[in-house]
């Protein structure tokens, strides 16, 4: 689909080839794996996470190194997240001290 059917250009995703760890993903190799498999094991911000970090026009290198540490990223990002969260709320002591 292209711009002919209605689409957006910002709804379309392009990329290279995916590579399973430096090689071509193919079923008759063995290396074939889906999304629903990747979902079961991380979380889907941490593919998430991977899949934005690489070029639109580059192959993908899925490998269990770089899922995890996309997963520790999004863990690192959702920590930051709660902590601001914590400290932006004003401390009860310090509103008895008002």
């Amino acid at each position: 689909m292209g711009w002919d059917m209605g689409w957006d250009y910002g709804e379309q995703m392009h990329n290279g080839f995916v590579t399973v760890e430096d090689e071509k993903m193919s079923k008759s190799v063995g290396n074939f794996f889906t999304i629903r498999d990747v979902l079961k094991r991380y979380h889907p911000m941490a593919l998430r996470w991977l899949l934005l970090g690489t070029h639109y026009r580059a192959p993908i290198n899925y490998s269990r190194r770089g899922l995890e540490e996309a997963s520790d990223r999004v863990y690192v990002l959702y920590q930051v997240s709660a902590t601001s969260r914590l400290f932006s709320k004003p401390h009860s002591a310090l509103q008895t001290l008002s």
